[in-house]
């Protein structure tokens, strides 16, 4: 294992090349109707039971894997077992390997999850862009002149979108609004709204009112939101554009923040998905939105871990991100 480990030192330069691959593949299937097809039949198989580009960074993945392999057997091996020293050279070897890609590896599933949900929603054009990044998916409710609806929202560090789930065999999410993150504010608003669970986020164009499925979910919310207008603060100002074809919604601020999301909006947005492929609905957007439930990237990276742990024979296999 020790002299597999250190020969694997070689293989660091090629494992930094993979966000190169994820890239060359995504142009690939851009710039290709027939690998698009390819690739999404493979991906409604039952056997293609991950997006097909997380496959690509299965490699790095493997590496916890085996650290986590050495951590184990050297709490196993008492300091007088034959082998406690080669194990233990063994850990500190892939500990230093895991370390020097842990960066390479956070931004290519921060890139491969932005791709994702590329694939999930309709009405953008520009979802991928440099600097980026996911922070949180799911479902709340939004308080519109008829009153509260369900509806998917997605935290990223510049920009929080909202969506309606489609109706048709595709089962993409439509694009309904969008609020920069810069300049917005968060405002607890239980008690002006009488909605439990209720805030209001205040954005220079647009406000809205939002509530949660429990206190737990809008504490979530809350600190991630939060989190994400502290740095867009502290970074690069006012985004430099939106996401979509369509435009912004110049709402005034000094109008009420219950805005009423027209019927038109609603039956185009279900005309444009009549016009989609089918498309997989196991996704964790899809999940979410069933269960009423929000996950982060946080969440997304433990659940790769502990998957690692239950591929070492660590824990029993289960559903982690949404547990």
């Amino acid at each position: 294992m020790l002299r597999n480990i250190q020969s694997m030192k070689q293989l660091t330069i090629h494992l930094r090349k993979h966000s190169e691959v994820l890239v060359e593949l995504e142009n690939a299937i851009k710039n290709s109707r027939k690998l698009e097809t390819l690739c999404r039949d493979f991906e409604m198989q039952k056997v293609c039971y991950l997006p097909l580009n997380t496959f690509l960074l299965r490699p790095l993945h493997r590496l916890m894997h085996y650290k986590q392999i050495m951590e184990r057997l050297c709490k196993h091996y008492p300091p007088n077992h034959v082998d406690f020293r080669d194990s233990r050279a063994a850990l500190a070897e892939i500990s230093e390997l895991v370390v020097q890609l842990h960066s390479s590896m956070l931004k290519m599933e921060n890139f491969q999850k932005l791709h994702e949900l590329k694939k999930d929603l309709i009405g953008i054009d520009n979802l991928v862009i440099p600097g980026r990044e996911f922070i949180r998916l799911g479902s709340l409710s939004k308080l519109s002149g008829k009153g509260l609806q369900q509806r998917m929202f997605f935290l990223f560090n510049d920009v929080l979108l909202y969506t309606s789930r489609g109706l048709t065999a595709s089962n993409q999410f439509k694009v309904h609004g969008q609020l920069p993150l810069y300049g917005m504010m968060i405002e607890e608003s239980e008690e002006e709204w009488g909605v439990p669970h209720c805030f209001t986020l205040r954005g220079q164009h647009q406000s809205i009112v939002v509530a949660s499925s429990s206190p737990s979910e809008m504490d979530k919310w809350s600190e991630d939101i939060q989190m994400a207008i502290d740095l867009a603060e502290k970074c690069n100002g006012p985004a430099p554009e939106f996401l979509g074809s369509s435009p912004p919604d110049t709402k005034s601020p000094e109008e009420p923040t219950v805005d009423q999301e027209s019927e038109d909006d609603l039956n185009a947005s279900r005309t444009s998905l009549d016009r989609q492929t089918p498309h997989r609905g196991n996704t964790t957007v899809h999940v979410c939105w069933h269960r009423n439930t929000s996950v982060s990237m946080v969440d997304f990276s433990i659940a790769v871990e502990v998957s690692a742990s239950d591929q070492a024979g660590l824990q029993p296999q289960r559903d982690v991100t949404l547990q």
